[in-house]
């Protein structure tokens, strides 16, 4: 990437929205170890029934003007724990670490307090607002997971059914054993499918273009088995099949499912798995890194290439909401919508794994959430990334406290993301002092990343390439991924694939290697030729890719612009 400062206008944040606490929260319990302590030092105890009306008046102003006394620091009034949080998210917002985001805070199972900063579109300086919906990526997956266990817990789906029993019309590989793989795995990564061996299986969160359920059953009932058998794999590819299962026949079947069991029963207006349903200006746009600041790219997402596994727009706001639904026993605006036969599942160990990401220890797996311990207490996560856009929400159950967060950056402020979550969670937990100076460190290491990227040097230009872009332009096609178009704009070479659309630099120039960037992890794209050096085709993905049109006229665009197949499918 190049050099320079930040361009001044990301870096100005707009007038912010006031941010939005609650009452007194009201956790029940203590800090570990002191209640005998202080029941000891307490001069109050529960008066006696026969106790004088005027000495029950003076003991409950004695109790109401101490009853602050033990209580975690979250709880004894929200001035001056907002004001923490507060002082947290005007720290990591004015670092330039974010285009712009939105946060919201729980505790005593309830929504204690909530912001937004930035912008939401640094190309037309529109700020960022709690009512502006962001995409959340693989966060999407355990709201999939929810509508399946709202269904099993009515005997409509059996989470111990098979994948061959589920879907019998697919032609498994016999190596497969198809018939002994239930749903339950495929909602736990525990399936045993490799899911690198289908990369047809890219069209439901890349490209988009797929005719239906039949075409894509199709390729992905030519998976193999994993080399690890049903140990846990993260991968979208268990999901995917998932809601083909829970909806055999159309695409929007799992849609369907999420809106009816998740999003109407917990009133989440501003959340949906179509982009098309949502106003587009509410929408914050995704935004890569530059030399000059932070980019506004494109719309890399539509209700094509939106899938179960990552394919949903929300609200950090309409997030916690689902967090205080499950740290509530089910309950919400005071009427019950999720039963333990719901929540057990989602909230309790399904498959064991033993990992470390981005600074939680990974030890298990519910259904739709990791499970880690993160400053030594327990939580549920569901972290999500893509291109432009980085997306978290959690809770710790035994706490009553939970955090919902959206980005719409990339890998910098994903990383500098979880800094401000797991800063704010020390500050919840008691150490508000700790906790700016782990935002301070870990801010520091996320602009350090910044900086680097931001004054590498720049890709090779068109004329130094060891092959010019007329040599490459033209449509490309494979079985499993579809159709490509190389098109050159007169100042780049954009790799266009139905829905995406981002230009092809060169890498390594003495393998014919350009890279492209579609979902916020480069890949490699190899340039093939033929004897005579002329150019017959790409390799990407394991897949080689045939040129079906020579270099013409036709596939010279004076302007960049979106894929014309963009909403096939």
């Amino acid at each position: 990437m190049g050099r320079g400062e930040v361009d001044e206008t990301v870096m100005r944040r707009p007038n912010r929205p006031a941010s939005r606490s609650v009452a007194p929260c009201n956790i029940r319990t203590r800090q570990p170890g002191r209640r005998r302590a202080e029941s000891q030092q307490s001069p109050l105890t529960t008066p006696p029934i026969t106790t004088p009306p005027m000495q029950r008046r003076q003991l409950l102003q004695t109790l109401l003007a101490t009853a602050s006394v033990g209580i975690p620091s979250i709880c004894r009034g929200t001035a001056a724990s907002v004001a923490d949080l507060q002082a947290l998210a005007d720290q990591a917002g004015s670092s330039g670490a974010f285009p712009g985001f939105q946060i919201a805070v729980l505790a005593g199972r309830r929504l204690l307090w909530s912001t937004a900063q930035g912008l939401a579109d640094a190309s037309t300086g529109q700020a960022a607002t709690e009512d502006t919906g962001y995409y959340i990526a693989s966060t999407t997956k355990c709201f999939t997971a929810l509508a399946a266990a709202q269904r099993a817990a009515r005997g409509e789906l059996d989470m111990q059914a098979t994948l061959a029993r589920l879907l019998p019309q697919a032609a498994w590989r016999p190596s497969l054993q198809a018939e002994r793989i239930t749903l339950r795995e495929l909602l736990t990564h525990t399936h045993g499918i490799d899911a690198d061996s289908v990369p047809a299986q890219l069209r439901v969160n890349f490209s988009g273009v797929y005719r239906d359920n039949a075409e894509l059953l199709g390729w992905l009932a030519q998976a193999t088995p994993a080399s690890g058998g049903k140990t846990f794999d993260y991968s979208n590819m268990g999901y995917d099949l998932a809601a083909m299962a829970m909806a055999p026949v159309g695409r929007d079947g799992w849609k369907l499912q999420v809106q009816r069991e998740v999003l109407d029963p917990l009133t989440l207006k501003r959340t949906s798995p179509w982009r098309s349903k949502l106003d587009a200006k509410t929408l914050a746009a995704p935004h890569a890194d530059s030399p000059q600041g932070w980019r506004a790219l494109s719309a890399n997402k539509q209700d094509s290439n939106m899938g179960p596994a990552g394919g949903m727009f929300a609200t950090a706001g309409d997030l916690a909401r689902l967090i205080q639904v499950l740290l509530d026993g089910g309950r919400l605006d005071g009427r019950s919508v999720l039963s333990r036969e719901v929540l057990d599942p989602m909230l309790n160990l399904q498959v064991v794994q033993n990992r470390k990401v981005l600074g939680y220890q990974r030890f298990g797996h519910s259904l739709g959430f990791d499970m880690a311990r993160l400053h030594g207490q327990e939580i549920l996560t569901r972290l999500g990334s893509f291109r432009g856009a980085s997306s978290h929400l959690s809770f710790m159950p035994a706490q009553g406290l939970g955090v919902a967060f959206l980005t719409n950056g990339d890998a910098v402020a994903g990383m500098a993301g979880e800094q401000l979550l797991q800063s704010v969670y020390r500050c919840l937990l008691g150490e508000p002092a700790a906790a700016r100076q782990m935002l301070s460190e870990g801010l520091k290491q996320a602009l350090q990343v910044q900086s680097r990227m931001r004054t590498a040097p720049p890709p090779a230009p068109a004329s130094d390439w060891p092959l010019p872009p007329a040599a490459l332009v033209g449509r490309y096609s494979d079985a499993q991924l579809g159709e490509l178009d190389l098109v050159w704009t007169g100042q780049a070479l954009r790799a266009r694939w139905g829905v995406l659309d981002s230009e092809l630099t060169l890498r390594f120039p003495e393998k014919l290697q350009w890279r492209v960037d579609w979902s916020g992890r480069g890949i490699l794209v190899d340039v093939l030729s033929d004897s005579r050096g002329r150019v017959t085709g790409l390799k990407m993905f394991g897949q080689e890719l045939q040129r079906q049109l020579p270099p013409s006229a036709d596939a010279i665009d004076p302007a960049p612009g979106p894929a014309s197949a963009g909403t096939r499918g």
